[in-house]
């Protein structure tokens, strides 16, 4: 029987969509190409998820490698792409709903520090989780196993009585080698919903 239902943060309670982001300054499509490449198709990147790197260092990196008139559209990426980020309201409803069915209801995310703060905090089910696993708290990044091992071991969940919802392919397939359920999200509520109402119904 499912008991607990673990939600990424990223692509499924905050949209995260590095070249809608890009489309939000009006530039040129060769000036997002380079912010593309040099901030978010980047080691560092990972690296503030993974807590090997705040925000500020990885703005004083990213600005030694791109042009100058570009500093200001970088730093607004790496310090505030959250404030601009549709914020799934679909998604925190259903999960509000889930935990008023008795489902326990955790966080596992590849997130820095800063993006879990102020990104967390206002999604208005939050106050509803049981718990939850930030990369950059325990410094590891999904898909690796460890990380989802951390979050069963934190909280004594058994895996086979949970079910994993990201929107990245390769970390649901991750949950899944851990022996957990899993579910791709593409964006589309009545799918999600569809999909992890039959697994609750199987199990």
């Amino acid at each position: 029987m499912i008991k607990n239902i673990i939600f990424d943060l990223g692509g499924v309670f905050i949209e995260f969509n590095p070249n809608k982001l890009l489309n939000y300054f009006s530039i040129n499509e060769n000036d997002k190409q380079i912010l593309m490449d040099n901030v978010f198709a980047t080691k560092e990147w990972s690296m503030m998820d993974k807590g090997l790197l705040v925000e500020q260092d990885m703005y004083e990196i990213v600005s030694k490698r791109i042009p100058s008139y570009l500093w200001e559209q970088a730093h607004f990426l790496i310090f505030h792409w959250n404030e601009i980020a549709q914020k799934y309201i679909d998604v925190s409803d259903y999960a509000k709903e889930l935990k008023t069915r008795g489902y326990n209801l955790f966080l596992l995310s590849n997130a820095s520090k800063r993006v879990y703060e102020k990104c967390w905090t206002k999604i208005k089910s939050n106050e509803l989780f049981d718990g939850y696993v930030v990369s950059a708290y325990v410094k590891m990044l999904k898909p690796d196993k460890c990380i989802y091992e951390h979050l069963l071991n934190k909280y004594s969940l058994n895996p086979n009585e949970c079910v994993f919802i990201d929107d990245n392919e390769e970390n649901v397939k991750a949950a899944i080698s851990c022996k957990m359920k899993g579910i791709v999200h593409n964006g589309d509520i009545n799918t999600l919903k569809s999909s992890l109402e039959s697994i609750l119904e199987t199990r």
